[in-house]
């Protein structure tokens, strides 16, 4: 993990044989759908037919 630009600061060997994420800021209400789900799902609502 880095916060350089790993283009810059990881070995060309070892870049190519990895997957480079760019982590961008989530505004609040971004992530409000997400945490809404989860809350559901850990209350037992999946959003359809409930499984025994």
């Amino acid at each position: 993990s880095t916060t350089e630009n790993p283009y810059f600061t990881i070995y060309g060997a070892l870049l190519s044989r990895s997957t480079v994420f760019e982590f961008n800021p989530v505004e609040p209400m971004e992530i409000m759908p997400v945490l809404r789900r989860a809350f559901d799902i850990l209350n037992g609502d999946m959003g359809g037919a409930k499984h025994c």
